[in-house]
């Protein structure tokens, strides 16, 4: 299976806006004719953005209920030990949980993760539509 979650190209760190375009890049190029050694990939690889920091600049295609693995969740943050204080004492924790309740009124739900499809070809809502089938199962709409 061939999906690529990344950052936002319009996050708010720089490493992460790096990481979302060298993704965008090498998802073409990867199923392209490589060198003599390399073997392009059998097709295309699909790309999904992850929501942005807080949220901002960022417009969802799809809102995933995450209510059933929001401790799993906190405990992925947590392992995060150098981040877990930000700028002005805020916890890492507490802004991805205002986060997570923030799309979880928006989908319905108590937590929600929101992602966007890159939007381009030669499948722009594949990663989106593999996403939802894979956390969320073939009878999730």
């Amino acid at each position: 299976m061939n999906l690529l979650i990344t950052h936002s190209p319009n996050d708010y760190h720089v490493d992460h806006r790096a990481a979302a375009a060298l993704a965008l890049d090498v998802r073409i190029a990867a199923a392209a004719a490589g060198g003599a050694d390399q073997q392009p990939l059998e097709r295309t690889i699909d790309l999904v953005f992850m929501d942005s920091e807080q949220g901002l600049d960022f417009e969802p295609h799809v809102w995933l209920d995450i209510d059933d693995a929001i401790e799993i969740r906190r405990a992925m943050v947590r392992a995060h030990e150098s981040q877990l204080t930000l700028l002005h004492g805020q916890s890492l924790v507490e802004l991805t949980d205002t986060l997570a309740r923030l799309r979880g009124g928006q989908r319905g739900c108590g937590y929600a993760e929101a992602f966007r499809g890159c939007g381009t070809w030669p499948a722009p809502d594949a990663g989106i539509r593999r996403l939802v089938l894979l956390l969320e199962g073939p009878g999730a709409y």
